[in-house]
């Protein structure tokens, strides 16, 4: 799992490159958000909060126009929340789509480790729903 959330963000900053080479890359935490931005253009935030299902990015912005290149829960799919990582049907629980109650990813509070030409944020997420054991417990390193 931290392997996959590696790449997915290794993926979308290689859009970013030759810019990031000589970069600047921050992050700040705001409650249960990290905001990222490169060279002061804001680029995306790690949301976390326990009032969601996952925690995800969004949004994902572009590296020539800055706009967005993902979406919240639209319409044909109010599920997706833009990047993130979640799980159909474990162990009787659903950890993608559904309600809170059939089953959370839930962060205990992400941290930023590391900042300058690149953001290191780690987060300890525990798999949880309501009179079921966690049949998971991960770190992330995004």
């Amino acid at each position: 799992m931290k392997i996959i959330n590696s790449l997915i963000i290794i993926l979308l900053l290689s859009t970013f490159k030759q810019t990031i080479s000589a970069a600047e890359i921050k992050a700040v935490q705001n409650g249960s958000k990290i905001d990222v931005t490169i060279d002061n253009l804001f680029f995306t935030s790690y949301i976390f909060s326990a009032k969601e299902k996952f925690p995800f990015f969004y949004p994902v912005n572009g590296p020539v126009t800055g706009g967005s290149v993902t979406s919240l829960r639209n319409g044909e799919y109010p599920h997706h929340s833009s990047l993130y990582f979640g799980c159909d049907l474990v162990n009787g629980g659903n950890y993608w789509y559904d309600n809170l109650e059939r089953g959370q990813i839930l962060s205990k509070g992400a941290k930023i480790v590391e900042q300058g030409n690149r953001v290191v944020i780690t987060d300890e997420c525990i798999w949880q729903r309501q009179g079921a054991e966690s049949p998971l417990k991960k770190y992330r390193n995004n």
